[in-house]
């Protein structure tokens, strides 16, 4: 696999690796831009939209997304803050009934349409002046509807981050129910205390 592109489904085992290997270099940045002092003052949790992303609730939906890159999310990291993403993973989803699985009849589970997003640009910089890397998701809906990758994006402390997605042609405008798979690392007590608090 080239460095910096989106791999593969992974099995179980090498999921856990991944993450795992993502944990410790978001550790490792952590202590090395002086965060923390030490992996004892850290605690490591999943991303999240609105607490870390800035979105509009803690539910992954992309709106809007055109046939064209849109910006769909962007802020700057705070100084006490890491965060990594290191795969995506599509949610079926209904009005109606809520996460539902795909079947032979119904390719996409309970999306309406086929999902639209099939692309992410991650920026870096106002106006994604510097691009990271550029993920296609396209074949992710043609295996298990998750992808991962060995090298993740990591945005350091500070830095100013946009995200750009991309949609199908024909499903301009509809949504995304998109999972973005990260970890951020942060003081303990800034969001969460860690679950070895007693």
């Amino acid at each position: 696999m080239v460095e910096g592109t989106l791999g593969y489904t992974p099995t179980t085992e090498e999921k856990k690796a991944i993450e795992t290997d993502v944990i410790a270099e978001l550790k490792r940045r952590a202590i090395a831009q002086k965060i923390v002092a030490s992996e004892a003052d850290l605690v490591v949790r999943d991303l999240l939209p609105e607490t870390d992303l800035g979105l509009t609730s803690e539910e992954w939906i992309q709106s809007g997304v055109a046939g064209t890159y849109t910006l769909v999310i962007s802020g700057r990291n705070p100084e006490n803050k890491v965060w990594g993403i290191y795969g995506a993973k599509n949610e079926h989803v209904t009005a109606v009934s809520g996460p539902v699985k795909p079947s032979a009849a119904n390719l996409s589970g309970g999306h309406a349409a086929i999902p639209p997003v099939i692309a992410i640009k991650w920026g870096l910089g106002a106006g994604a002046a510097k691009v990271k890397d550029i993920w296609h998701l396209q074949r992710m809906y043609v295996q298990n509807d998750e992808v991962y990758t060995d090298q993740p994006v990591i945005y350091n402390k500070k830095e100013l981050f946009t995200i750009y997605m991309l949609a199908r042609v024909k499903a301009s405008g509809a949504d995304g129910h998109l999972i973005l798979l990260g970890k951020v690392a942060e003081p303990k007590g800034e969001t969460i205390m860690g679950a070895e608090v007693a």
